[in-house]
């Protein structure tokens, strides 16, 4: 039987988000509410806990750790 995922717990600070490591990799998406388009996106590997997003997006964008089979999403404001 699987066990529900756990939702992560995500911090932003000014530009930076924190979270622990996940155990798989991922891609970080920053989406425009408006239209969501994908606006930013990087590649979380595995282990890694904090990215850095570029200073030049201002407002509130949708957040998402896209996985192979599962997405987490939420608000941020920058």
């Amino acid at each position: 039987m699987r066990a529900p995922a756990k939702v992560p717990d995500v911090y932003l600070k000014d530009y930076l988000v924190t979270f622990d490591a996940f155990g798989s990799a991922c891609t970080l998406e920053v989406m425009d509410t408006e239209t969501n388009e994908v606006i930013y996106n990087q590649v979380i590997p595995t282990g890694v806990t904090s990215c850095l997003l570029p200073s030049t997006l201002k407002g509130r964008y949708l957040i998402r750790f896209v996985f192979e089979s599962v997405v987490y999403w939420g608000a941020i404001d920058l």
